[in-house]
């Protein structure tokens, strides 16, 4: 296997994954489980130690563009990341904006700099415990 983590090396990619996270991130009139797909790049996250950015705006990135109960809305675009970018981008936001043209939405990373000295609340994302090296990262950090 080749070795995502590039330890002291910040980057960023954003990309359309093609995959969910997890079922809340598609919204369709059907079930909502993980295919495989999805739970692979849900292990290559973990694996290669990755962040997805908090994001505003609209939930989804994709619509199938179709009405009523055909319609399907997934969260497929996304920005990740290491620990080693947003240390050095600890402001950074990504913006999920409006689609137009296309079936996907836009999305726009902001790199603030400087700090605005407001204290922000830490949320704790519950799924974030089913991945097997959560404790392992919350004792070393």
């Amino acid at each position: 296997m080749v070795e995502f983590r590039m330890l002291g090396i910040p980057w960023i990619v954003v990309d359309d994954f093609n995959a969910i996270l997890t079922a809340g991130e598609k919204k369709s009139r059907t079930l909502v489980m993980l295919d495989l797909k999805s739970k692979a790049f849900a292990r290559f996250v973990d694996t290669a130690g990755l962040c997805d950015l908090r994001y505003k705006g609209l939930s989804f990135t994709w619509c199938n563009n179709q009405q009523g109960e055909k319609r399907v809305l997934v969260r497929l675009d996304r920005a990740l990341t290491n620990s080693e970018w947003i240390h050095l981008h600890s402001r950074s936001r990504v913006m999920h904006l409006d689609r137009s043209s296309s079936d996907h939405a836009p999305i726009l990373v902001s790199t603030l700099k400087g700090e605005d000295g407001r204290r922000r609340s830490f949320r704790f994302e519950l799924y974030w415990a089913e991945y097997e090296k959560c404790g392992h990262i919350v004792n070393r950090a």
